[in-house]
């Protein structure tokens, strides 16, 4: 399984990296209010039976503390009893401050190399070819990633970020799946143990 990462910045830290300088350590606090806001007592609600059978896909599979979405609204079940649940749709760090220390060690300005962090950041993986054409960008996705249900959801994300970042219009992603001899693929799969001692036919 591949795990994808949603990168999103509280506004106070946000404003904090625009100010700051290559190579220089930083301690902030940042209030709530600049983070992820305050608590709101009215974004916890209590959905009976019916509302949880209308709204959520399987609810005999939900998890109190586990993550729930309804209606496009992500929350946090904090209470699941006799087919009745309290959701909280607070952020989970609503009404904390937050403490970061940080140190910014390089500022990618090429376009090409900011979509390449991008797209490690989110996958992991640096196995992408980026072409770029004005604003428009082609990008050849690693044949793995073609084969994962999570990426489907993951490249919303992407395609979001890479509007903002390098102002992108038209993005498109390829996905190549190159063909590969039978005897190619059966030599690959064929893997030797030491202490083999079956033979092989060999050509005279």
């Amino acid at each position: 399984m591949h795990h994808y990462r949603c990168w999103s910045i509280d506004s106070g830290f946000e404003e904090s990296l625009e100010e700051a300088e290559v190579e220089t350590d930083y301690d902030i606090e940042i209030p709530a209010d600049k983070a992820y806001g305050e608590r709101d007592p009215g974004a916890v609600e209590m959905l009976g039976p019916q509302q949880l059978a209308r709204q959520v896909r399987d609810p005999d599979n939900l998890q109190v503390g586990g993550p729930v979405e309804i209606g496009g609204r992500k929350g946090t079940l904090v209470m699941f009893r006799a087919g009745r649940a309290r959701i909280d749709f607070n952020h989970e760090l609503a009404g904390k401050s937050l403490r970061y220390n940080y140190r910014i060690t390089k500022v990618v300005e090429e376009k090409d190399e900011m979509v390449m962090t991008l797209l490690k950041m989110s996958t992991g993986s640096d196995d992408f070819e980026v072409e770029f054409d004005g604003d428009d960008v082609s990008i050849t996705i690693p044949e793995f990633l073609g084969y994962d249900q999570s990426w489907g959801m993951a490249k919303f994300q992407l395609i979001r970020s890479l509007r903002d970042t390098v102002g992108a219009k038209t993005i498109v992603f390829r996905d190549v799946h190159q063909f590969r001899e039978a005897a190619e693929e059966e030599e690959e799969e064929h893997v030797h143990d030491e202490n083999c001692d079956h033979d092989h036919d060999e050509e005279e």
